[in-house]
């Protein structure tokens, strides 16, 4: 696993309402286009419940792609590529508004992910349904 992500800040845009093929170039990973799909529902799920609760700032543009979903999937790179069909048991402590685990969970179909947050912004609450 790399130490730190490629940076991908540079990478422009259509005012960023959704990455171009330069982020996942950098990223090294190409979600389908029903991963997309998740990842913009996602977006708009995530606006809409942090004007009632405080999720986190991180909902528009480069924000989200970059700081939410991007550095959510850089570590788990090696499964990305390599494995990404293969069925995983995991758990995001302190998930907070979801990250990283909801991105992984769209990234990553087969795993069984179980997201844990004490704050009360419990994801569990929030009508996400399953990735």
């Amino acid at each position: 696993m790399s130490a730190a992500p490629p940076s991908a800040r540079s990478t422009p845009s259509a005012a960023w309402g959704e990455p171009d093929d330069m982020l996942w170039q950098r990223l090294g990973w190409q979600p389908s286009p029903a991963q997309l799909k998740q990842f913009q529902a996602l977006q708009e799920e995530l606006r809409r419940w942090n004007a009632r609760v405080n999720l986190t700032r991180l909902v528009e543009g480069a924000d989200f792609w970059i700081a939410q979903v991007f550095d959510s999937l850089w570590p788990l790179l090696p499964l990305l590529r390599d494995r990404p069909d293969t069925p995983l048991r995991c758990i995001d402590v302190g998930t907070g508004g979801g990250f990283p685990g909801l991105a992984a969970a769209i990234a990553l179909p087969r795993a069984q992910l179980t997201l844990v947050d004490s704050v009360g912004r419990n994801p569990g609450k929030l009508p996400l349904g399953t990735a």
